[in-house]
């Protein structure tokens, strides 16, 4: 019984070490090509399902976001690339 455990721990340790022990990240670490132009946002929901989902703004793009008054709280908990212009009203 000590030999089968053993060898359980030993087998368990070799699968963790062949893949880094964590299987949310398919090794594509490039960000998605953003959609260019001029984006208007007018809600924090709105940013996140528009801006937060690809997880990076352009060069040739410029976003502006205008806060509700009553809401004025932007919290971003993700990595945002901005290359463009990013504008928080």
């Amino acid at each position: 019984m000590k030999n089968f455990r053993t060898l359980s721990i030993c087998t368990l340790t070799v699968f963790l070490a062949a893949c880094n022990g964590s299987s949310d990240n398919d090794g594509d670490d490039t960000p998605p090509n953003p959609t260019t132009g001029e984006i208007s946002i007018s809600s924090v929901e709105e940013f996140n399902q528009e801006i937060l989902t690809k997880g990076v703004i352009g060069a040739d793009q410029m976003v502006t976001v205008t806060l509700p008054i009553n809401n004025n709280t932007l919290a971003i908990n993700k990595d945002l690339t901005v290359k463009g212009d990013l504008i928080i009203k």
